[in-house]
């Protein structure tokens, strides 16, 4: 009876231990999800983790638009010239391919924008400098990018610079290395309007490379906009509430993302206007001096009459200005793109129905043909900016 009980025990613990191994899953052919990895001894790591993924690629799009860019991938590294070089590794599925340089860089830009073909299973990538990179991927040309960013800037109409000149506004390196940097500026003057960070003083890789048009290369990205808390490749303007005296940081985690902070420090002195030029440019706008018509177009300016200032208030005026059905126009400073205003950059008062915003470029657009008297007035104290439009006339174009 015994010997008949050890036997149904040793049955069931069989049995047990049976079922259990049967339940068991089986464990996963790889753990590494799909994309493309950076590795290698010159790259933050060697092994294809998440923090190592390429991120999906984006090219300049209408009206300076981010479009997503199928087969093109990138990453911010910091990349050095000793480690032994490094690879575009590739997990599909459940296998892993390695994607290495074909023949030899091409020295685009001396040490600073590099590129070369690649191929499945071709040599180890290495840079001449250690330095913070932007590496692109193109996979649709079997293309490497590596661009070595030198220096990062703040542009924008938000600055003394405007959207022209940046030069005196670049970031001091405070760290970087393998897990990330971070730049910052102190004293920058800011107006409350809007601005971007870009590298190199390059909106895009075709800033860089003059001839990539030509050789029809993506026009990736080289400056970053969007939220202050996640800063993207191409974002959009970023808006500055109020004016004043700031300190800017800009952060990057590797793996993660790019952000930066802001500080005010202190207020601005006013802003005094009376020696600029004020003047509206467009196509299909003109205005009446005597009895002649002139029209003009966006290679023109019509210039408006300073009136003088009141309590910081600079007044700028224009009578008869014209304007047709579908014109398109917008005010700027001194004959120049670097400090402009278009429809959501003022404040609109007076006889304003006729009048809306391009969705592309900020450009007011007129939806009849008529006459206004226009007055320009920017207060120095808040930076902000007050037009007013005045209905004089219909206005009959000429045949």
């Amino acid at each position: 009876m015994k010997r008949l009980f050890s036997i149904l025990s040793l049955v069931i613990v069989f049995a047990i231990l049976f079922t259990s191994c049967r339940n068991r899953e089986k464990p996963p052919t790889s753990l590494v999800e799909d994309g493309y990895y950076l590795v290698g001894g010159s790259a933050p790591s060697d092994t294809m983790v998440l923090m190592n993924m390429l991120e999906q690629g984006y090219v300049e799009g209408e009206g300076f638009s981010a479009e997503l860019y199928e087969g093109m991938f990138q990453k911010f590294a910091y990349l050095t010239a000793n480690g032994g070089g490094f690879m575009i590794k590739q997990q599909a599925g459940s296998e892993t391919y390695s994607w290495g340089i074909d023949g030899d860089w091409t020295n685009v830009v001396e040490d600073t924008v590099l590129k070369a073909s690649i191929k499945l299973d071709g040599g180890t990538f290495s840079v001449p400098k250690d330095g913070f990179y932007l590496i692109v991927a193109d996979f649709n040309t079997k293309t490497l990018y590596l661009l070595r960013i030198e220096k990062w800037s703040v542009i924008g109409d938000a600055t003394e610079g405007g959207w022209g000149d940046d030069s005196q506004q670049e970031l001091t390196e405070v760290s970087l290395n393998a897990e990330g940097g971070q730049w910052t500026i102190q004293n920058l003057i800011f107006y409350p309007r809007s601005f971007k960070l870009r590298f190199n003083h390059w909106w895009t890789y075709h800033s860089a490379d003059t001839n990539a048009g030509d050789n029809g290369e993506p026009k990736f990205f080289t400056n970053l906009g969007g939220s202050l808390d996640e800063l993207t490749p191409g974002g959009a303007n970023i808006e500055v509430a109020e004016g004043g005296y700031y300190t800017l940081t800009l952060n990057y985690v590797y793996g993660d993302k790019f952000s930066a902070t802001l500080e005010k420090t202190g207020d601005l002195e006013p802003d005094d206007i009376s020696q600029d030029t004020i003047s509206l440019t467009g196509t299909d706008i003109g205005y009446i001096e005597g009895e002649v018509e002139y029209m003009i177009t966006w290679n023109d300016d019509i210039d408006l009459e300073y009136q003088g200032v009141d309590n910081y208030v600079y007044t700028f005026t224009l009578d008869s200005f014209i304007v047709t059905n579908g014109a398109q126009f917008k005010f700027r400073k001194n004959h120049d793109w670097a400090v402009n205003w278009g429809y959501s950059d003022v404040i609109l008062q007076g006889d304003v129905d006729d009048f809306s915003e391009d969705e592309e470029w900020g450009n007011f657009v007129s939806s009849s043909d008529k006459i206004y008297n226009v007055r320009f007035d920017y207060n120095g104290l808040s930076f902000e900016t007050t037009v007013t439009f005045t209905y004089i006339s219909d206005y009959t174009p000429a045949p």
